[in-house]
């Protein structure tokens, strides 16, 4: 009731506006400001600067930290405008802004990591247990106070006993501390099975002469391995994964992308004069990006090795090149003369890419410039030298005589796993049988495509397993796979004929991933499970080679039994 009381008053109200209310609405603008070039993925100075405030979220959620700063200045200041005397609306309020922001948490699963989504609400659980238990000890405080006036404190306190099923605020006290325990406690546990399933998931890439680490040394001046070089509207996301796994997969790599590195766009150049090589990933309007062709003209004047990567989203790779205007710097650069590495997003085949680039990284160190080629080796991949066909079991595919292609499928998957038996007629009914079907743009055309229905039906009445190889070499008959929606009779695709994922058959270094999971698609099994299975049942398998023996006696010539 003083006036230096009101001087503070008023002090305080106008850092209340100042800090809580102001800092909301200033984060509110700037990020309403950021929001199109966030969403659009146009990177600029701005969302530069703003990074503190988005770099943690999805980009469908960039505005979370100010929703978290709203929550916070809720439960620690505004909540504090409600009167004393009103005790119990006060926790009543934290409770509810508690479990609203649990909802959301549980919904959105706004944060990149899955560890941050983990904590974020396993933190937003223990504070609405915090705020629980504490409207329970305030209920039976209040409840027992009040019953004292009107019976007693004996007869109020087994009354509130009665009520609240607890014997005093120490019991409730004793309850929440459990809580945080088994909450803490789960945390911990759910944390180190996300940390496990991560490492798990994580593959290395090691040399394959040596099976060690690669040698990660660079020459004086150089500052990083590998230099991302993207266009923000439709490379940033692709690369930043692929940072992510380049990281996860060697040791320590110094590799440069502008979210996490660039300090000023004005120093573009020198940061390609930094690197030892430099990544161009080529989607869609990357060069046409003034930025991007900036840091290729400083490619070529500092004579930096190029690691062309493709985005591979359907554009053909000459067509991309068809956007730069400057065709002298493309012919400096070679782009148009070099066989890019198309980057895939099937984990088996980005593997692979993962291990051309590093391939082509590596090359540009010192440790290993002199050498032409760099084989590498991932653990934990399956190989094709890692499956085969036991020798008691034969396998039969099916393949059409009017299915343009698949005859050559066959002898390349032939070639590497003898134990497959691919014939053109109907199969004994007797041994495994399946249907190896090839996806290409000549798949239903004609005659032929009228009479590789017939043989699908009939197959598929007689549930006969598919396996389905989708061509994607242009040179080949490759297609989007949309095309067949279009060419495929209308009763097959009802039937669920596609229900079954197509496999992908990819050129070059990609090959051997695609026959290694035909394999296994058509029956093929992992050499280590069949050799355990062998030595833990041998009588098992004594009595089954003797009956191949016995069987074998009585086949047709025609018939090809395969024994080791």
């Amino acid at each position: 009731s003083t006036e230096e009381h009101d001087e503070i008053r008023t002090v305080a109200w106008v850092f209340l506006f100042l800090w809580p209310i102001g800092l909301s609405l200033l984060y509110a603008v700037l990020l309403a400001l950021v929001r199109p070039h966030i969403v659009h993925r146009r990177h600029n100075w701005m969302t530069r600067i703003l990074q503190f405030l988005t770099k943690d979220y999805e980009v469908n959620f960039f505005y979370w930290e100010l929703v978290e700063l709203v929550r916070r200045t809720t439960v620690t200041g505004y909540l504090l405008l409600i009167k004393d005397d009103d005790g119990f609306l006060r926790l009543m309020a934290a409770l509810l802004v508690s479990v609203i922001h649990l909802i959301m948490l549980l919904g959105a699963r706004p944060y990149k990591r899955k560890e941050d989504d983990l904590l974020a609400i396993m933190c937003a659980i223990i504070t609405t247990f915090i705020f629980l238990g504490a409207l329970l000890v305030y209920a039976f405080e209040l409840s027992l106070a009040e019953s004292s006036l009107i019976i007693g404190r004996s007869a109020a306190l087994d009354l509130t006993r009665t009520i609240f099923d607890f014997r005093s605020t120490t019991d409730i006290v004793g309850l929440m501390i459990t809580c945080f325990a088994a909450a803490i406690g789960s945390a911990i546990l759910l944390l180190v099975f996300v940390m496990h399933s991560e490492v798990s998931s994580t593959h290395l890439i090691l040399t394959k002469a040596s099976r060690q680490f690669p040698i990660l040394t660079m020459r004086r001046g150089m500052v990083y391995h590998l230099f991302l070089s993207h266009v923000w509207s439709t490379g940033q996301d692709t690369v930043a994964t692929m940072k992510r796994q380049l990281q996860r997969m060697l040791l320590n790599p110094k590799i440069f992308l502008d979210v996490d590195d660039l300090e000023s766009t004005d120093l573009l150049e020198v940061y390609v004069e930094q690197s030892a090589s430099v990544l161009t990933f080529i989607s869609q309007g990357y060069l046409m990006s003034r930025n991007c062709l900036r840091e290729l003209r400083a490619t070529t004047k500092h004579g930096k090795p190029i690691v062309p990567v493709d985005a591979n989203t359907g554009v053909p790779f000459d067509e991309l090149l068809r956007e730069c205007d400057d065709a002298k710097l493309l012919a400096e650069l070679g782009l148009d003369r070099m066989a890019p590495i198309p980057w895939h997003r099937i984990s088996a085949f980005q593997l692979v890419s993962l291990k051309l680039i590093v391939e082509k990284m590596l090359l540009a160190l010192p440790a290993y410039h002199t050498k032409r080629s760099l084989p590498l080796y991932i653990p934990g991949v399956l190989a094709p030298d890692q499956l085969y066909v036991a020798q008691d079991t034969i396998l039969d595919v099916h393949i059409s005589p009017n299915n343009p292609g698949v005859g050559e499928l066959a002898a390349e998957l032939n070639q590497r796993f003898p134990g497959f038996s691919f014939s053109d007629t109907e199969a004994t009914r007797t041994s495994p049988y399946r249907f190896l079907l090839y996806l290409s743009r000549e798949t239903f055309m004609g005659a032929k495509g009228e009479a590789l229905a017939n043989e699908l039906r009939d197959a598929r009445s007689r549930h006969m397993p598919m396996v389905l190889a989708h061509e994607q070499d242009l040179t080949k008959g490759g297609c989007n796979f949309e095309l067949f929606f279009e060419t495929t009779p209308e009763d097959l695709i009802i039937d669920g004929l596609y229900k079954t994922l197509a496999i992908p058959c990819y050129p070059g270094a990609f090959k051997e991933v695609t026959h290694t999971m035909l394999a296994k698609s058509l029956g093929a099994t992992k050499k280590s499970v069949l050799k355990k299975s062998v030595l833990t049942t041998s009588s098992k398998s004594l009595v089954q080679s003797s009956i191949v023996k016995t069987e074998a006696k009585s086949l047709t010539e025609s018939s090809i039994v395969k024994t080791e």
